[in-house]
């Protein structure tokens, strides 16, 4: 309860207090939340494990032991296999687009695009309000459910132009959408159309605008304060590589390099 006072993510909670009833925080051993979370989410798999069971149990435990109620523990992730994840271009974004207009679902056309140019997340997209949107100043306030605290996105001219073209119903969110399933359905359908790969919302959206980010010249600092990265080793394990990362090494190289006088 003080866990959750504190702010604290409800999510995955419920099962693990059902688990280790009865038990004081101080007898709970690493391995014992291990073992917790193959016998809660049996058959699922390591990152399953990882979100739905170590990373709650550590911080319910952390919280304790900063109140004094017990010593900190370590407990080790389980390690999860690296999945290639698929980046869109301009091209399957304008097809997409294209498509969704088409299909007289402007306000999906514009969800997809502003993860892509912003970095939201598809939860974050299903809460944005027409009075969280500044249209002068283009920026967008996205509200955080987890923190309680609120992070503004700035949003390109394409992207404002779009967004003062949306008509929302009172009291319904901007883009049409309450949940990541009606938005999921509804892109599958307009990719069909289209005949172009369906592509999630997360990798169509905040993976690839980090990726082409990075790409594009933004650097490391610039792409986590935009999206809303708080840790730079996520960003460096995952985004900070590029396919052209040899060519511009070599060519930083050959820049360097004192050039000879003709004679």
């Amino acid at each position: 309860m003080s866990y959750l006072q504190a702010g604290g993510e409800r999510r995955f909670v419920a099962p693990l207090l059902q688990h280790f009833r009865g038990r004081r925080l101080a007898t709970i051993r690493p391995e014992e939340i291990r073992q917790a979370a193959r016998l809660l989410y049996p058959g699922a798999k390591a990152g399953t494990w990882n979100r739905n069971a170590i990373t709650p149990a550590r911080a319910i435990i952390r919280h304790a032991a900063e109140l004094g109620w017990c010593q900190p523990v370590s407990v080790r992730a389980f390690a999860v296999e690296r999945v290639a994840r698929t980046t869109v271009d301009r091209a399957w974004l304008e097809a997409f687009m294209r498509q969704a207009d088409a299909d007289g679902l402007p306000h999906l056309a514009a969800a997809l695009l502003f993860m892509h140019q912003t970095g939201a997340r598809v939860s974050e997209v299903c809460r944005v309000e027409a009075t969280h949107v500044d249209l002068a100043g283009r920026t967008v306030a996205l509200a955080r459910t987890k923190t309680g605290a609120w992070q503004i996105r700035h949003i390109s001219e394409e992207l404002a132009g779009r967004l003062a073209a949306l008509t929302p119903a009172p009291g319904r969110p901007l883009f049409g959408y309450a949940d990541r399933a009606g938005l999921r359905r509804r892109m599958l359908a307009v990719c069909r159309r289209a005949g172009i790969a369906y592509v999630p919302s997360h990798q169509a959206g905040r993976h690839s605008f980090a990726t082409n980010a990075l790409a594009m010249g933004a650097d490391l600092r610039q792409v986590m304060d935009a999206g809303g990265w708080k840790s730079a080793r996520l960003m460096l394990e995952t985004y900070a590589h590029s396919d052209q990362a040899g060519r511009a090494v070599a060519a930083l190289f050959d820049q360097a390099k004192p050039r000879r006088r003709l004679k």
